[in-house]
């Protein structure tokens, strides 16, 4: 019993950022666990790319943070960004999230989601595995959790740092995340990475901002400007034209 336990509480150390307190029922927290053991996955071209496109100084909006993978990798003092919000409605992964980069003084984590307008929302999220979170409708009896969310042009308008990048990976729920995000697209341009899975081809053409280009990028590290080939991977790429 003290065994199993442990695992459901289980103090990963990463120096000088901070122990992350995993629950391995959750196949999530597995992601930190390779991490550490220096296996990046899926997540390695993704972060590659990600990288080329951070500079110092700059802002990085984890949009979905889970876990907390992606504001864990870009936390080290060798990116020198100047700020990371990292955005995390639900409870489960959050605590993971906050025990690992909660005493970051670049980190700012945010107990809420981003959508179109301010609202309640609830979530529902494949059991054993929080990766798979999901936003539903109020009504929708699979929405188990609760969940605060907020527009990020209100965010930014309250006085929250634009972004210089952004990083959405919220389960289909990223049209709504950028349509609450049009004014500070439209004025501040930042670079955009999303997962794109969930999304019929429509709904990319529609929610790609005017004056960006759209490309993907496939399991083996390529690029492609064609639509047709999104299904080599998961994740797309808005960039404004001209960077």
């Amino acid at each position: 019993m003290l065994f199993r336990s442990s695992l459901r509480d289980y103090p990963l150390a990463f120096p000088d950022i901070g122990i992350a307190r995993l629950d391995f029922r959750d196949q999530a927290s597995f992601s930190l666990l390779n991490y550490k053991a220096g296996d990046w996955g899926n997540h390695r071209f993704l972060f590659e790319a990600m990288a080329a496109r951070l500079h110092a100084g700059e802002v990085l909006w984890d949009v979905g943070a889970n876990v907390g993978l992606v504001s864990l990798h870009f936390s080290q003092p060798f990116f020198a960004l100047k700020k990371i919000h990292a955005f995390e409605p639900s409870a489960g992964p959050r605590k993971a999230l906050e025990a690992l980069l909660g005493s970051q003084a670049r980190v700012s984590i945010h107990p809420f989601g981003l959508s179109s307008s301010r609202r309640q929302g609830r979530m529902k999220s494949r059991q054993g595995d929080s990766s798979y979170g999901m936003v539903v409708q109020s009504h929708d009896p699979q929405g188990r959790e609760s969940i605060r969310l907020e527009s990020g042009d209100t965010l930014v308008a309250s006085g929250m740092e634009p972004p210089h990048l952004i990083k959405v990976d919220v389960e289909g729920h990223e049209p709504e995340v950028f349509a609450g995000l049009k004014e500070t697209i439209r004025t501040y341009k930042p670079i955009i990475f999303f997962e794109h899975i969930f999304l019929s081809d429509a709904q990319l053409r529609e929610l790609t901002p005017q004056g960006y280009c759209l490309s993907f990028l496939h399991e083996d590290g390529s690029w492609s400007l064609d639509i047709k080939t999104r299904r080599r991977g998961h994740e797309a790429l808005a960039e404004p034209t001209g960077i």
